[in-house]
């Protein structure tokens, strides 16, 4: 499906529209008629599953601020009053569409300003402008499909276009900025479809750290230290590890001897990604595709999750020929640039964050004991019995709609239809005939950690039969008793609402064949293409393998 575009602005945009189709050549983007900003907003014959992104200037949409502009004395609180009547009219457009992209306010380069005093509170430009957008931000904050994108960055190390070329095209910015805004959006969109990188996977001579460690030795290699080089290793590793603390993975796929490497990474004292900030590695003379696709397949990942990071150009293209799904981007030979080429590469997009983000890192660190305790046990059922895995039970609350939300929006190997609901889409799905649906949330905790709110199925009842309409599993728990613990649900329920059938359909998609294969495996029989039923007269009892409490609301 096409990603839909509909630009609003007060200015020639046209030239964002081209740079929106480089980056995403299947769009369609359609634009606004020139400097109907307000009337756009207001425009109920816009196309309702259109993406909307809105760039106008402070000026042409607060009068108040476009008097400002000219040096005039102005009504601080009546500037804000227009702010928040602005806001009213993009949270208005906002009820009807799916997303809203709004670009920051900002003061173009021209623009005369009180010099020294331009920061003091009632008189300067960029004090009043820097309040307006935090008013807007904080109006906004509580619709969660309206999002503000920080347009500082698009006019960075840039110069505005001639003026020459504004009067006569009403063109302000030049290439560039349209560029930056153009991937700004699309990475923002793919975010929120669920396409953002998960994993970023890393070498480790000359890319974590300088030099080579078989050759050098723990305290031979360049990292941190006195000297420019060794500092910048180390700032790429801090920018690594502020990714890993809003939930990107880490991991390792390096042609070394591994107990060399993981010396250096345990030992090394200005070595900042220690081994349990990474969810596994393979560390080996293998050539780097089979490990990385071993690794892959170990953590329950498909391709298009990952990135993978190398400094050495002959097993980046290895790789890229090997893996075309994978990323793998163009890597600077000066370690002084990994920390700007790792900002560039803009696709780790998250349209949320959860605790379950900022505890992945140790997540997976625990799904890694995990398989080691699994490789020394005797049989599947003594593994799982061993972790003393504990189901709980919620029902939808507001404490978790921001996580189930995402869990619909990323997941994509076990997901029954694939739907992309935004937290209200899912509420006002509930909410809507509310006696005939049922929603259960699954969180998962055994005696290693807490793997956080993993899974939902929904329900709903259609005359004798009940349909399972989303079944989602978190890649994470797939093969340890959820998803048959999910069907026990569905069908209790089935015989609750004294129904007589339990029926899934699936909706194929590139990544969720493992959903198949587990229907498959289920008591749900195959009665035709890609549908699933049951009986509700069939029995079936818990996975005895975990321990169930229940936290609904009935």
């Amino acid at each position: 499906m096409s990603n839909k575009y509909h630009l609003i602005s007060n200015f020639n945009i046209d030239p964002l529209k081209g740079c929106i189709l480089n980056f995403d050549q299947q769009a369609i983007v359609s634009v606004a008629p020139y400097g109907q900003v307000i009337q756009e907003l207001y425009n109920s014959d816009l196309d309702k599953d259109s993406q909307i992104v809105i760039w106008a200037s402070p000026k042409s949409v607060i009068p108040t601020f476009s008097e400002a502009q000219r040096l005039n004395k102005v009504n601080e609180k009546e500037c804000l009053e227009e702010v928040k009547k602005y806001s009213e009219a993009i949270i208005t457009l906002a009820k009807k569409h799916r997303y809203i992209f709004l670009a920051s306010w900002a003061i173009e380069k021209n623009i005369k300003n009180y010099g020294i005093l331009d920061w003091r509170p009632n008189i300067g430009l960029a004090n009043k402008l820097a309040k307006m957008n935090i008013y807007i931000s904080e109006l906004l904050s509580k619709y969660e499909n309206i999002y503000i994108l920080d347009s500082q960055y698009w006019y960075q190390n840039t110069e505005n276009v001639l003026p020459k070329i504004w009067y006569a095209t009403k063109v302000p910015y030049s290439s560039v900025v349209f560029q930056n805004a153009a991937e700004n959006i699309c990475s923002a969109s793919s975010a929120l479809n669920g396409f953002s990188k998960k994993l970023i996977i890393l070498d480790l001579d000359n890319t974590l750290w300088g030099g080579v460690i078989g050759d050098l030795g723990v305290e031979g290699i360049n990292l941190g230290g006195h000297n420019y080089i060794g500092e910048a290793f180390k700032d790429f590793q801090e920018t690594l590890l502020s990714l890993s603390n809003r939930g990107i993975q880490l991991a390792i796929v390096s042609k070394n001897d591994e107990s060399v490497a993981l010396d250096a990474i345990d030992n090394h004292n200005e070595m900042l990604l220690k081994r349990n900030y990474f969810s596994g590695w393979r560390i080996n003379w293998n050539d780097k595709a089979s490990n990385i696709r071993a690794l892959l397949n170990e953590l329950n990942l498909g391709e298009s999750s990952a990135i993978f990071i190398d400094d050495n150009p002959i097993e980046r293209d290895w790789v890229k020929k090997s893996m075309p799904d994978v990323l793998v981007p163009d890597w600077p030979s000066d370690p002084t640039q990994y920390v700007r080429a790792l900002s560039k590469l803009n696709c780790f997009g998250l349209p949320s964050l959860s605790n379950e983000d900022r505890n992945r890192t140790k997540m997976y660190v625990a799904d890694r004991k995990r398989r080691e305790i699994k490789e020394s046990t005797a049989s599947l059922e003594d593994w799982l019995l061993s972790l003393k895995t504990k189901a709980i039970i919620h029902t939808l609350n507001k404490n978790n709609i921001n996580r189930i939300s995402q869990l619909f929006n990323k997941t994509n190997q076990l997901n029954l239809k694939t739907r992309r609901l935004s937290q209200d889409e899912i509420e006002k799905w509930v909410n809507t005939n509310k006696k005939k649906k049922k929603i259960f949330i699954i969180e998962v905790k055994d005696r290693l950690g807490d793997l956080g709110l993993v899974g939902i199925i929904t329900l709903e009842q259609v005359d004798s039969v009940v349909n399972i309409v989303d079944l989602i599993l978190s890649c994470r728990v797939m093969g340890r008793k959820i998803e048959n613990l999910m069907i026990w649900l569905a069908l209790n329920y089935t015989k609750k609402v004294e129904a007589k059938m339990l029926r899934a359909q699936l909706i194929p998609s590139k990544r969720n064949r493992p959903t198949h294969d587990i229907l498959i495996a289920s008591i749900l029989e195959n009665t035709g293409k890609n549908i699933f039923e049951v009986s509700s007269k069939i029995k079936m009892e818990p996975p005895k393998e975990l321990f169930i409490e229940n936290k609904l609301i009935e």
